[in-house]
Parts: C-alpha cells; structure tokens; sequence
C-alpha cells in the first residue's frame, strides 16, 4: 500500500498530514482485474456481436496516476473498449474464431446473432460434405489403382477372371437383392459376330 499526499507518495507506515487541507488516498499497487461491460463491436466483415473482455493492470506511478486521472478503473474501462473494437475491426469473424490464441485471448464473446448462428452451421455442414467427398474420391481412386493392378496381373489367364467376374457377380447379389443375369463372355462374343454378319 502507498499513500499519495497532493504529488508525492510515502510507503506504509506512520505519517502525518494536515486535516482539511490534505488529502490522502490509500493505493493498491498490486495486479487487479477489470471485468470489461459487454459491449457491441463490428468486425472486419460488418459482423455486429457483443463482446465482453478482461483488463489486467497494475499502478506503476501513483503520483502520475491520482493526479491526472479522476477515477481509473472508468477510465480503463473506456480504453479497453476503444482498444477492442480497434483491434477486432481488422479481423474477420471467422479468423477471430480460429486464431484464439492471438486475437481472442482473454475475449469472450457474448450473444451471435440467430442468422450468424444458421449460417455458421451451413458451413460447418458444407465442410463435413466436402470433406466426405474428399475421402470418398480417395477411396475410389485407390479401388481404381487395386482393380488396373488386378487386371494387369490377371490379363495374362482368361479363366481367372471369369471366375473374378462371376465373385463379383455373387457380391453384387448379396449386398442389393436383385436378378443378376450372367452372360458368357464367349456367347456375348458371338452374338456380337453374328449381329456384324447380318449388317
């Protein structure tokens, strides 16, 4: 603790000033914190939402403090808030919600609009999409690597892959119930001569 008589501060101990002609304040010099009031802010891409912080601060010069500023914790209060809107209106929604560790420390945002709300779950839902497309392309890509590979290694015995042809055939029973009609290579063939014949 510090006592401020008029410019000079004196540290805790016995001390005398004059009644009524003196004024003493007791300081605390320790680290307080600053609840910082919710307050409406607009980002980068015209977002309106409130946003409530914390201040942390600690009084450095008690003379300089108690003589030029009337009440400090008020005076705090509005520069934190000026030096939020500062900092938040150079950065997207988005960015603020992913860069936490940067922009968002110690902020905390209070109410999203319904709207933001339905579009950000829109986006959330189109990436999820997106990304089960990725991975479904992924996977057919690599079923087309296994089957050209397949197929090299089988092209040289015609008998394998008939029989690969009619396993799948029987897989393709099993997983959608319907009528599979099964028709010779070597019948298709001919068929395929004679209609060539007639023409």
């Amino acid at each position: 603790m510090w006592t401020l008589i008029h410019t000079f501060y004196f540290a805790a101990g016995l001390m005398f000033y004059l009644p009524f002609l003196d004024v003493c304040h007791i300081v605390d010099i320790r680290l307080k914190i600053l609840k910082i009031l919710p307050h409406t802010v607009v980002t980068k891409d015209l977002v309106c939402t409130e946003v409530s912080a914390v201040c942390y601060y600690r009084i450095e010069n008690v003379s300089v403090c108690y003589s030029s500023l009337a009440s400090v914790p008020d005076v705090l209060q509005a520069l934190t808030q000026v030096s939020v809107r500062e900092i938040l209106a150079h950065h997207a929604f988005t960015n603020i919600l992913l860069d936490r560790l940067e922009t968002r420390q110690q902020i905390r945002l209070q109410n999203l609009p319904p709207e933001l709300q339905h579009n950000f779950a829109v986006e959330a839902e189109a990436r999820r999409q997106a990304q089960v497309k990725v991975i479904s392309a992924e996977g057919e890509k690599a079923a087309c690597e296994a089957l050209k590979a397949s197929l090299e290694s089988l092209s040289g015995s015609p008998l394998v892959v008939h029989l690969r042809l009619l396993q799948l055939l029987n897989n393709l029973r099993s997983e959608q119930p319907a009528v599979v009609l099964n028709i010779p290579s070597d019948h298709g063939y001919q068929c395929l001569l004679r209609k060539n014949s007639f023409i």
